[in-house]
């Protein structure tokens, strides 16, 4: 009989005990029985003019010895999955840069395994389009804020602030998965690093994103989610550890593929950078067995140990939002 009391082999299924099996598959015992998930956002596109490094997605992850993007955070709760049962999932697509001259980048897309939501990053803000936490309230928000950008209209005052992450004191109330962008000075040229999920956006000069985190939920390590880097008329700073573009002085570059990463920001009149898409990988039991039924999704499974490894990806690494998520669902056998 499992003790529900004393840490040993969990109770992996249940059939054959009048009425048929659920299926049941329970975490939080020896590591035969746990599952675990790492859910990474669509990163946040780049602004354009004096533009912001765009934010990372939001960062998510129940790993053992690891925690969520952001300040704070601590392990997630164990994830209890049912067999034959379908669990959807989207994987967030990348904010596309700012389009014009001064515009500022747009949010990425979420990402989502079963009721596991990562926001998308935030786009970087640009010299007419503030995303200033002080002056625009929750309006710019993301999974990792947005860097902010030099304001040119007036008045100026606090415009050229970062964005915030989304926190508990969000609308809706969202948890903690990233870190704010940074900020430039009111009337200032340049645009500052967007947030990642394992720091702070860096302010103006030297406008570097902020880092990501690593995972070795895959059984090595690596590191996703960096904010982008902020570009503008006379500086720009690199994209932050974690796939974040950098940023530019001409020409940014978008974050990469499949990292969640923020896109670099750019001067007036060359292209920012497009958020990164996002990542859901899952580490589970190597008894069990993965599929994605009606297809919509990229599976690609490995095994470390006694444990088979999922990375979920979106079939278009370029995609970007508006209308650019892709969704499917996932069963287990």
């Amino acid at each position: 009989m499992f003790n529900w009391n004393k840490k040993e082999k969990p109770f992996v299924s249940y059939s054959g005990m009048g009425g048929g099996g659920t299926g049941l598959v329970f975490g939080g015992g020896s590591s035969d029985g746990e599952f675990f998930y790492l859910v990474i956002a669509g990163g946040g596109g780049g602004g354009r003019g004096r533009g912001g490094g765009g934010g990372a997605g939001g960062y998510r992850t129940n790993f053992t010895g690891e925690s969520p993007g952001g300040p704070g955070t601590t392990k997630e709760d164990a994830f209890t999955i049912a067999l034959s049962t379908n669990y959807p999932v989207q994987i967030g697509a990348g904010g596309v840069e700012g389009p014009t001259s001064d515009d500022r980048g747009f949010q990425g897309g979420p990402s989502i395994f079963s009721t596991i939501t990562s926001i998308g990053g935030a786009g970087g803000g640009a010299a007419y389009e503030p995303i200033s936490r002080l002056t625009e309230p929750a309006a710019y928000e993301g999974g990792s804020g947005g860097g902010g950008a030099g304001q040119v209209s007036t008045p100026t005052t606090n415009k050229g602030k970062g964005s915030n992450a989304v926190s508990p004191s969000s609308s809706p109330p969202q948890p903690v998965q990233g870190f704010p962008g940074g900020d430039a000075p009111d009337s200032n040229q340049n645009g500052a690093g967007g947030g990642g999920a394992g720091a702070v956006g860096f302010d103006v000069n030297p406008s570097i994103g902020g880092a990501g985190k690593a995972s070795s939920i895959t059984g090595s390590s690596v590191i996703r989610a960096g904010g982008g880097g902020g570009g503008g008329d006379t500086f720009a700073g690199p994209g932050g550890p974690g796939g974040g573009g950098n940023g530019s002085t001409s020409t940014a570059t978008a974050a990469s593929a499949h990292t969640g990463g923020g896109g670099g920001g750019s001067i007036y009149h060359s292209a920012a950078g497009k958020g990164g898409t996002g990542v859901v990988i899952l580490r589970y039991v190597n008894t069990m067995t993965i599929a994605n039924p009606g297809g919509g999704l990229t599976l690609s499974t490995a095994t470390d140990g006694d444990f088979k490894v999922t990375t979920i990806t979106h079939p278009d690494s370029g995609a970007i939002v508006p209308g650019g998520n892709a969704t499917g669902n996932i069963s287990f056998s």
